[in-house]
């Protein structure tokens, strides 16, 4: 048996009961009206109309309560039966049963008409009539008490409840070949809910319908209808979590859907680097080193540094960086190798040119100074030496000097001897004569020659200065040349200046 067909058996059942039950409540209520005995049978009669109208209040009431408790009864049995909600099927049985219901009639209300007439007892016909006998009864008679003629009047027939119909069950269709059709039921899509995985940072704010939305084939979007019926996401706490989404439609139809969200904490990242230091250089640790995080951002205040560097003590050593965000999440730890170094001393001097027969002096002008100790000059040595200024050549001197840590330092210079050098032969005009106003060019048979350099005619420097060409007179202009090894050699020159009429003007250096 299916479903349907229970549903409609069950109601079925409830109709019959219900039809049952009013009948007998009905009849009940008859049978509870009081009987008129012989002797009594005027004042029964009298009794039972007065109690009529409230007898029939009470069966109305009876009857209401009795239909209303089976009922309650035959849906808490349809939903026992069925263990799921009330579907389509027993609703209809429900309407059918109340439609069936209606159907069975209410007792008569009696009318009581605007002018009533006493009250009537039909008399059988069929019996002979004697005073004080009616139907077949002895009234009793009371003396000095007419009797009241009685009027025919309508028997009161009881109102009998129809009984209920048994609702009709729609055949099946037939496809013509004696197969079943099947009723193709009203179709209603189900929603839809469009997610999709997320990824967030830790720490980062996570509102779960930010990222759901649903649709519907024939209510539209349901979007703002989503609820979210599980959801298990720390957005503090790195791993993989999900969300639970459900919507239902204005015709029931519902659907779930879950996403997952992964929280990803990236770790911080250390930047150091390897550092050389000299002896007695101040160490700090700190220096150049910083870290930086996704979600927490600079985090250098927070790095943690292990080893110790002693910068009296050349060597390397090693220190290492950490740290950890916010949540705990450690970045790599970075280890860099500090160097303390001994500064060499270093040597000042330089390369030298010597003539033979020279002094050389081979610590004159020579230095030495260190980082850490100062002014070494005092520990020099003299590794080699090989300068001979009695012969022309080139020659090289080697220095070295150790400072406290051991630290060696050298230096090598150049030291060239030449052959003594020779002036330069400087050769000019003995006088030179001008006409007031000329202009002269003062290297006319000048020259000069070196043994050493050559020629060196073109070095040859002039000094006119003193002499005035606008005014006849008498004047000394001056020659200079100075070899490769600054040697020099002057010579001077007189010069008279005449008029143009050949006239002789007094010495200009009168």
């Amino acid at each position: 048996m299916n479903q349907k067909t229970k549903r409609i058996s069950i109601a079925v059942a409830s109709l019959a009961l219900i039809g049952s039950v009013s009948v007998g409540a009905y009849f009940g209520l008859q049978e509870d009206a009081p009987k008129p005995k012989t002797h009594q049978a005027e004042k029964k009669l009298e009794e039972q109309l007065d109690r009529r109208p409230a007898k029939q209040k009470e069966a109305s009431r009876t009857k209401k309560d009795v239909l209303g408790n089976v009922l309650a009864k035959e849906q808490r049995y349809v939903s026992m039966v069925d263990g799921v909600s009330p579907t389509k099927e027993t609703v209809d049985a429900k309407n059918v049963a109340l439609k069936a219901l209606a159907a069975i009639p209410e007792e008569v209300t009696p009318v009581t008409p605007s002018n009533p007439a006493p009250a009537v007892i039909t008399l059988d016909q069929t019996k002979p009539v004697s005073p004080g006998l009616v139907n077949g009864e002895i009234l009793p008679v009371q003396p000095n008490k007419p009797v009241l003629p009685v009027t025919p009047e309508e028997p009161m027939t009881p109102s009998i409840p129809t009984p209920p119909v048994e609702p009709t069950v729609p055949e099946e269709e037939t496809d013509g070949g004696g197969g079943h059709v099947t009723p193709e039921p009203e179709h209603n899509e189900s929603p839809t809910i469009t997610t999709q995985d997320v990824v967030i940072h830790a720490g980062s704010p996570f509102n779960p319908y930010a990222y759901a939305t649903a649709m519907d084939a024939e209510d539209g979007d349901l979007t703002g209808s989503i609820q979210v019926i599980g959801n298990n996401v720390n957005p503090d706490r790195e791993g993989s979590y999900t969300v639970t989404y459900f919507v239902t439609d204005s015709k029931g139809a519902s659907v779930k859907q879950t996403m997952t969200v992964t929280v990803v904490n990236d770790a911080p990242v250390i930047h150091a680097s390897e550092q050389t230091l000299s002896i007695g250089d101040t160490f700090d640790p700190m220096k150049g080193v910083t870290a930086e995080d996704t979600e927490d951002g600079i985090l250098t205040a927070s790095i943690h540094y292990e080893g110790t560097v002693d910068t009296t003590t050349p060597g390397a050593y090693s220190v290492t960086y950490r740290v950890a965000d916010r949540f705990g999440k450690e970045a790599t730890a970075v280890t860099v190798t500090i160097y303390v170094v001994n500064d060499l001393p270093v040597i000042q001097a330089q390369d030298l040119t010597l003539e033979v027969g020279d002094v050389f002096d081979v610590l004159q002008g020579v230095t030495a100074s260190d980082k850490q100790d100062g002014d070494v000059t005092a520990s020099i040595r003299i590794q080699t030496n090989t300068v001979d200024t009695a012969v022309a050549g080139t020659y090289q001197v080697v220095y070295e000097v150790t400072d406290a840590h051991g630290g060696i330092g050298t230096k090598t210079i150049t030291v060239v001897v030449k052959e003594k050098n020779t002036a330069p032969d400087l050769t000019v005009p003995d006088q030179i004569s001008l006409v007031v106003g000329e202009q002269p060019d003062w290297l006319v048979g000048v020259v000069a020659m070196d043994k050493e350099d050559g020629d060196l005619s073109a070095a040859v420097e002039v000094d006119a200065s003193h002499v005035d060409l606008s005014l006849a007179g008498d004047y000394i202009v001056t020659y200079m040349v100075t070899d490769s090894n600054g040697e020099k050699i002057t010579k001077q020159v007189p010069v008279h200046v005449t008029n143009e009429m050949g006239q002789e003007a007094g010495n200009a250096n009168e």
